[in-house]
Order: C-alpha cells, then sequence, then structure tokens
C-alpha cells in the first residue's frame, strides 16, 4: 500500500452525478460485494496533483521495478490533442504526460490502462517517451472517440482489470480467464485481449501497443524476460550444443520448472532434468557416430 497512489476528485469517495452536482456523502458500499470502501485516496484528480504524484514515484523507482498507472473517467479532444480532465483546473496533455514520464529514471516495465475518452492519443506519446525498459499502454478507444461508460464500471477497465485478478467484482472467478499461455500470470498483452474481446461498450474500441514484446509480457508479478532465461538453461546443461536453444523452447522449459518445482526440491527437479538431457544427449551422439556425422559438442 506504501506505494500505491490513488487521486480521486476533491481527494475524497465523492462525486458528481448526472446533471454535475456533488453527491452528499456517505457515498455508500462497494457494489461489487456491498462492503465499506476500503480504498486510501491520496489526493484530489487534478494536473498538478497528478504529475506530482509521478515525480514523487520517479523517486522510489529502481532499475528492476514495474509501474502501473491507470486513468479513468473523462478525456477531452482539443484542436486533436487528447487530455485528461481533471476535477478541477487545466487539463492533463498528452505531452504534459509524456513529459512526466520521460523525467522518470530508468525502470523495468510501464503498464498503462486508460479508460477515460479520447484516451488513444497518449498511446504514442507515452511509448515514444517512457524510459522503461518494457512498456505497454492499453486505451478503452483511439484518439478521436469517446468510450463508454456505465452507472457502476466503465466495461472496458471492467474487463481489463477482471483478466488482471482473475475474479468479477463481487469476487467469483472469471471464465475462461485471460491467461491463455497458462503460465500463472496474466500479462499486460492478456489482459488486454480479454478486455477487448469482454468490452460490453458498443461504442469502445480498445486499442494496445507496447515498445517491445517484453512489454506485452509484464504482469504484476514483474516482467517475464525470456532473454534472462538461456543462461540458467546453459549453466545447467553446459554440454548443449551451440547454438542456444530458442527463446520459445527455454520459456517453456522454465515454465515446467516452476511448475514442477511445486511439488517437489529444486535439486531432485534439477537432477531429473540434467539425467534426461544426458540421455537424450547420448541418443543423439550414437545415431550421429553411426552415421560417421559425429561432431564434438561445443561449450561456452
Amino acid at each position: 500500500a506504501a506505494n500505491i497512489t490513488v487521486l480521486s476528485f476533491d481527494g475524497t469517495l465523492d462525486y458528481n452525478d448526472a446533471s454535475w452536482q456533488k453527491v452528499p456523502p456517505p457515498v455508500g458500499n462497494w457494489p461489487g460485494d456491498n462492503t465499506p470502501y476500503q480504498m486510501k485516496i491520496n489526493g484530489s484528480g487534478t494536473k498538478e496533483e497528478l504529475l506530482a504524484a509521478i515525480g514523487a514515484i520517479g523517486e522510489k523507482l529502481g532499475p528492476y521495478d514495474n509501474l502501473f498507472l491507470h486513468t479513468n473517467n473523462h478525456g477531452n479532444t482539443v484542436n486533436g490533442v487528447s487530455t485528461l480532465i481533471s476535477y478541477s483546473g487545466d487539463d492533463t496533455t498528452q505531452s504534459d504526460l509524456a513529459d512526466a514520464i520521460k523525467a522518470l529514471p530508468k525502470f523495468a516495465s510501464l503498464m498503462v490502462m486508460m479508460e477515460q475518452c479520447f484516451s488513444g492519443g497518449f498511446i504514442q506519446p507515452i511509448i515514444n517517451a517512457s524510459p522503461a525498459s518494457c512498456t505497454s499502454v492499453a486505451t478503452a478507444v483511439d484518439a478521436n472517440t469517446s468510450s463508454d461508460g456505465g452507472p457502476q464500471y466503465d466495461p472496458f477497465a471492467l474487463a481489463w482489470i477482471t483478466a488482471m485478478a482473475w475474479a468479477n467484482p463481487d469476487g467469483s472467478s472469471i471464465s475462461p480467464n485471460a491467461d491463455t499461455n497458462v503460465d500463472d500470470h496474466v500479462s499486460a498483452a492478456e489482459a488486454f485481449v480479454y478486455a477487448k474481446a469482454n468490452d460490453t461498450g458498443p461504442d469502445d474500441n480498445p486499442q494496445y501497443a507496447e515498445n517491445a514484446p517484453c512489454g506485452g509480457a509484464a504482469n504484476f508479478g514483474g516482467v517475464r524476460r525470456p532473454i534472462f532465461i538461456p543462461p540458467l538453461y546453459r549453466y545447467l546443461f553446459p554440454w548443449q550444443i551451440l547454438p542456444d536453444p530458442p527463446p520459445e523452447q527455454v520459456e517453456k522449459f522454465a515454465i515446467q520448472l516452476a511448475k514442477q518445482l511445486k511439488s517437489r526440491s529444486f535439486r531432485q527437479v534439477i537432477a531429473e532434468s540434467i539425467e534426461d538431457e544426458r540421455n537424450s544427449l547420448t541418443k543423439v551422439m550414437r545415431t550421429a557416430l553411426s552415421k560417421g556425422k559425429a561432431r564434438k559438442p561445443l561449450h561456452r
């Protein structure tokens, strides 16, 4: 909770009705399960507080950290420029947000999900400005379209968040879940695919972009980066003939290894894996020798 910053309305859970009149408190319970709200509000929904909050987070970010940014409610377009409407004061423009993000130190991943109208206009400025190694941006609509809303939840945001939470607002499981590659993580890309397929807003046209495949692989547990796995694979199996196995094979190996570790010790799993690899290599070498095509395995 210390690393979560929430900005809303005038700094409270209060809100305006359809006539733009403030609804008198209390706001009632969380509509998902009819229990009291637990979300702590850290400040008001203004441009100044948003940019200040991003700057404050930047003071905490390290090179291996992950940052999630979500914006909701109202957006606008002015002379072809998308903006995020504030509770009071000036709107936050594409360049305002991009400049704040650009000022952050280098870090691992930035995941952005935007629900507001005309939110698609923020995609490329964020991608271009992000200092994160891995960046993804998902929006409910493109830069020229108003997004759909609802009395309790905005549809695109609802679908995206249920994908990440593996559950509906009332706590019931979603089916099918969004983890399409069955690796026990819902990535940014998987959440977007699920949200786009389950967005009930008739006018929404969800948009998505990433700076690299690792942007789409980011999840709330971190980033799955196949590029970090081959050294482990090479360490475990130093006799493998070069070149390294393709990322898909290595990632599959890592996922299988993680699942096996749930029921057995690391030493047992590694011992069995090494023995399997040794047996496989022996068969290959015997076949090659019998055909007169053997060559010495290369090592790093």
